[in-house]
């Protein structure tokens, strides 16, 4: 990271941060304000993000439990300004 990054607060922004969205860039993603997120990457203004859910899993056919879904693998990139740190939670 080249520049700090900073919230829409003015808050520093790190990887594995816990974030809410509090602005969207368009309209029709407006359903995605109140999310919880966290922060995977950072690059300038931009910031790579996934859901902030447990990795679910699930009992294979042996009786193995195996991972199911684990939200780190869906990101979206999105404008640091339109995040939001989320302090003591």
């Amino acid at each position: 990271m080249d520049s700090e990054s900073l919230d829409v607060d003015g808050n520093p922004l790190y990887v594995n941060a816990r974030c809410t969205i509090v602005s969207v860039w368009h309209q029709a993603f407006s359903g995605y304000i109140g999310k919880k997120v966290v922060v995977a990457k950072l690059r300038g203004e931009s910031a790579w993000i996934y859901n902030d859910q447990p990795i679910r899993y699930r009992t294979n056919r042996k009786g193995r439990d195996v991972v199911d879904h684990d939200p780190k693998t869906i990101q979206t990139v999105i404008g640091v300004a339109h995040l939001r740190l989320r302090i003591n939670e």
